[in-house]
């Protein structure tokens, strides 16, 4: 779902519903294509940009259609056939809800059924949320962003490393706001069990906060520049998920995060890197095709969707080109999509990109 480009390299820093079907702004749009009679998605006027030859061999190409003849697949990239991007349907949402009031003891999130929040991770089907929320990453200044899209319901936040116990540039987001926080306690080291005690004790700072907050470990690990294997990511998974359920929270939620090009098997068979425990997959997206493919994969495994970052383009876009990008994302989600979280780094900035910014802070509502 990028327009492309390595995510990691760039964001080791501090760092809310679709639209209901009334308000939808446009409808998504997607062109296809056909390469070597098997049906592609492509998107037109979102071709992917690299920021380096290196990182762009990781990824595979998204076919733009610019003109006369008849675009082929990147060397060594499968072609997606349309019949494994099933139509989606967008079920009818309800009128928008006052959010509860900011509590000091821990709550339902909103937007899970108390069951879901309440319970371990079964792998379940869940009641699909109302709405989905809308948000942004904080550019590296959390009080900045809040300034220009003060109404955004999610805010994603990165700890460069080890998460620390409650404080700090975390505590500063709104009370009223859901937070996506991802770390990254060493691979091997948390496969062996060995940030069990330390990711207890921040399980429970957390949860004694009272914030509702999406957690993620190792967020995009699929990608082949980490040099993390799929065995040493679900052992390492094993291990917090385990510590988790020794602290049990109603506020406190599990989600695994991909790149949403790791879908089409470029990254290793996906089913390598599905985490069956956690409550929510994520995928990282800025292409078109791959939020569908996402939102049909996460349907098949009855769980909940999140794209905790998306956007026209790792390195930049210009607003116009934001604004489509992301008018059409929010069009495209479906009843199952909890969250999109607009990557606010990297040329994105939305503080640059009024167009874009408007667009999103109408989704919030």
């Amino acid at each position: 779902m990028r327009l492309l480009g390595p995510q990691h390299a760039k964001r080791d820093q501090p760092t809310s519903r679709p639209l209901t079907l009334g308000r939808r702004m446009t409808a998504f749009a997607a062109v296809l294509t056909v390469v070597g009679g098997v049906g592609v998605v492509a998107v037109a006027s979102n071709a992917p940009v690299a920021s380096s030859p290196a990182l762009a061999a990781s990824y595979p190409a998204v076919h733009a259609v610019r003109g006369a003849g008849t675009p082929s697949p990147a060397p060594g990239v499968t072609a997606v056939p349309l019949a494994s991007v099933a139509p989606i349907v967008v079920a009818p949402r309800s009128a928008p809800t006052a959010r509860p009031a900011a509590s000091s003891s821990p709550s339902v999130a909103p937007h899970l059924t108390t069951a879901h929040a309440s319970a371990p991770p079964t792998g379940t089907p869940t009641t699909a949320p109302a709405k989905a929320m809308i948000g942004s990453s904080t550019g590296g200044s959390v009080s900045a962003t809040q300034a220009f899209f003060p109404n955004m319901e999610v805010v994603r936040f990165y700890y460069p490393g080890a998460p620390t116990v409650w404080g700090g540039g975390i505590a500063t987001i709104r009370s009223d706001q859901v937070i996506f926080v991802s770390f990254k306690y060493d691979v091997a080291t948390t496969a062996a069990g060995g940030s069990d005690a330390a990711f207890r004790t921040v399980l429970h700072s957390w949860a004694a906060s009272g914030r509702q907050i999406y957690w993620t470990w190792q967020h995009e690990a699929d990608n082949p520049n980490k040099g993390i294997s799929q065995a040493s990511y679900r052992a390492g998974w094993a291990r917090l998920l385990a510590v988790a359920a020794e602290e049990p929270a109603a506020n406190l939620h599990s989600m695994s995060i991909l790149m949403g090009v790791a879908l089409n098997g470029s990254h290793g068979p996906v089913e390598g890197w599905y985490i069956p425990g956690v409550d929510v997959l994520g995928f990282d997206s800025y292409y078109l095709d791959t939020e569908l493919l996402a939102q049909r994969y996460a349907a098949s495994k009855h769980k909940p969707v999140a794209f905790p970052e998306f956007g026209a383009g790792i390195s930049g876009s210009p607003d116009t080109t934001s604004a489509t990008f992301a008018r059409s994302f929010l069009s495209a989600l479906d009843s199952n999509t909890i969250a999109a979280v607009w990557f606010n780094n990297y040329g994105n900035e939305l503080a640059t990109h009024p167009q874009t910014l408007a667009i999103l802070k109408a989704a919030a509502g």
